[in-house]
């Protein structure tokens, strides 16, 4: 009899064990098969950008200087300067006279050479002949102020010579035997002979701005004023012979002095088709420049180009300081099409119901519908804004999202008025 009952116990002890780890199990499976995640809304901000680069476009006033030449005095780089402001003082001491001879003698050399060599470059070509004859009246005003002793527009003429010079380098530039075209050579040689000839060796500011002693040869091809001709073409060129030059070991150096407006400047980008029309000339636009401690600065689209398939042609034009800004030509930036702040969601959690976008939230212990619409959206997150009253699903019903609530994020999991496990 006791055997009998002790039988019958164990074998309840094994039902119950079974009945226990079945239990277990379901429970288990049940909490992998049907767990619902959920994430916490979060307040931040949020934008689009673009990466690429910058071309600078400033209203500069440049003037040339022979290669080498000395300085009593000199305006430091990146120093303010009012109109008339002394900015350099060429130093001339004993056989002054006789080296300039033997330099201006070198550069005819140098002229000489380069004229053998054929250079044929079809950039900017249109204005080829008209700043041709730009350039040689400027020499030939600058011998005639030699010769009549008249100096007081031989400044003048030698500035418009060396703004001629600067455009044109970019139609005839070319690596020869000193690295220089034609152009340049002759504002060196006119410079070298105003030295000379003239005992001029005090340089003013002609406008009110920062200095600046690195010039590339664009400070007067790209101009405020030539903007509205800009192309992607054009940019791109740009990017690619600065870039080569910059690449190279022993890039030949201009050597002269610069003004540039600092309260008033330009950048010009090529970005993908279809992200801005003309429709946004006006816009707000900010620019990150990354390669300066991620500066950001604000301005508004000046003008759009539709572009070709390599993008569109923006530039930015801008009242806003930025370091160091007087010597950079191009730099990697980011444009940024829009900048909010709002509720932060994941992106995977967005899902429509009935043509209406929306998301599931926790409240209370049930599974919520709330309709959104998606300001910004990128790989990973939306930034997202409760309906207003004109738009589409909107509801005085509607439940609101705020920071802090609970989004649902495994979406397949649920299904609108559910009641979540107690777990939850």
């Amino acid at each position: 009899m006791r055997k009998k009952s002790k039988k019958k116990r164990n074998s309840s002890i094994h039902i119950i064990t079974i009945l226990f780890a079945a239990v277990c199990i379901a429970y288990i499976f049940r909490y992998f098969a049907y767990k619902v995640e959920v994430e916490m809304v979060k307040y931040d901000s949020m934008e689009n950008t673009i990466a690429t680069q910058g071309v600078l476009i400033k209203n500069e006033w440049s003037m040339a200087l022979p290669a080498g030449t000395a300085a009593d005095y000199k305006a430091n780089e990146g120093d303010r300067v009012s109109t008339g402001k002394q900015i350099l003082k060429i130093s001339k001491g004993d056989g002054a006279d006789e080296n300039i001879s033997l330099k201006i003698d070198k550069i005819n050399e140098r002229i000489e050479e380069i004229k053998k060599a054929e250079v044929n470059n079809d950039f900017f070509a249109a204005d080829k002949k008209k700043i041709d004859a730009n350039i040689q009246d400027s020499v030939n005003e600058i011998k005639t102020v030699t010769k009549s002793g008249d100096f007081s527009k031989l400044e003048e003429a030698k500035s418009e010579l060396a703004a001629n010079v600067y455009k044109k380098s970019l139609i005839a530039g070319t690596d020869s035997f000193s690295g220089q075209n034609i152009e340049q050579l002759m504002s060196e040689k006119a410079a070298l002979e105003e030295i000379q000839k003239n005992n001029l060796n005090i340089i003013y500011a002609r406008s009110s701005g920062l200095v600046s002693y690195e010039l590339d040869g664009y400070e007067a091809v790209l101009k405020p004023e030539g903007i509205q001709e800009l192309k992607t073409s054009s940019i791109s060129e740009i990017i690619n012979a600065i870039t080569e030059k910059s690449s190279k070991k022993n890039k030949e150096k201009i050597e002269g002095v610069k003004i540039v407006d600092n309260f008033e400047w330009y950048i010009a980008s090529i970005i993908p088709k279809g992200i801005l029309t003309k429709d946004d000339i006006g816009k707000t636009i900010l620019v990150r420049f990354k390669d300066i401690n991620n500066s950001v600065v604000s301005g508004t689209l000046k003008h759009f180009n539709e572009g070709d398939e390599n993008g569109s042609l923006i530039v930015v034009k801008t009242d806003e300081q930025l370091k160091d800004f007087q010597r950079i030509r191009i730099a990697n930036v980011e444009i940024i099409t829009k900048h909010e702040e709002g509720l932060i969601i994941p992106k995977k959690c967005i899902v429509e119901k009935e043509g209406i976008t929306g998301i599931y939230i926790e409240r209370s212990g049930m599974v919520r519908f709330v309709p959104i619409k998606i300001s910004i959206l990128d790989e990973k997150e939306a930034l997202v804004n409760n309906l207003d009253k004109d738009d589409k699903g909107y509801s005085s019903k509607n439940y609101i999202l705020k920071p802090f609530d609970r989004v649902i994020t495994t979406i397949n999991k649920v299904k609108e008025n559910q009641m979540l496990p107690g777990a939850f």
